[in-house]
């Protein structure tokens, strides 16, 4: 079985060719990649979960800065960085979102299989907000997220909740590019996309076994 997350699959529909064989090869030879990705922001997405479930206490935030800031001052290299980024992406979670009231509820871990490749689309929240659960995923990086690359990951969240029996509507499936302020949901989602994730998968079965 090929694994991949949903913001690989997204990077692969929007790459070169050159480009999609490195993201293949790092899914592939390197078996816990996704995690990587995921612990890379793992004390900022903490922090923003816990914020909500303490009722938007900003001291949540604060403490976390605060607790980052130490660990930066002990750290070295790329590690410095990180911590850095983390930071700012807090702070920008704040500035941007800070007023958004989320109640959080548990986070299901849903995903799509195209033949023989199954695409993670676990959110980094599940949280209701006014009547109805969203599902959100956290864009943490400076740069503006590419529109076809966040359509694609709002696609394959909704269409692997449903296929999971969880009742949403394409509005319940948020991106939240933590930077700009930006919300995105896969109520704008293009036509066409559910035949282009499928073709692509087709394109990552061919291209697996020759990846070295």
């Amino acid at each position: 079985m090929i694994k991949l997350s949903a913001k690989g699959l997204a990077e692969f529909m929007t790459q070169s060719p050159a480009a999609q064989t490195r993201t293949l090869r790092n899914f592939k030879l390197k078996a816990a990649e996704g995690a990587i990705r995921v612990k890379y922001y793992a004390e900022a997405r903490g922090a923003v979960r816990q914020y909500h479930l303490k009722n938007n206490d900003r001291g949540v935030l604060e403490t976390a800065i605060h607790h980052l800031e130490t660990k930066a001052g002990q750290a070295s290299g790329r590690g410095i960085g990180r911590l850095a980024n983390n930071i700012r992406a807090i702070r920008s979670y704040y500035r941007n979102f800070g007023d958004t009231r989320f109640r959080i509820l548990p986070t299901p871990r849903i995903h799509i299989t195209q033949g023989d490749v199954t695409i993670s689309a676990i959110p980094d929240l599940c949280a209701q907000e006014g009547r109805s659960p969203k599902l959100i995923k956290l864009e943490l990086g400076t740069r503006i997220p590419d529109e076809r690359a966040v359509d694609i990951v709002l696609h394959v969240m909704f269409q692997a909740a449903r296929m999971s029996g969880h009742a949403v509507r394409r509005q319940d499936v948020i991106i939240l590019d933590v930077e700009h302020g930006t919300r995105y949901t896969g109520a704008n989602v293009g036509v066409g996309i559910e035949r282009d994730i499928e073709a692509a998968c087709h394109a990552i079965e061919d291209m697996w076994p020759a990846i070295k």
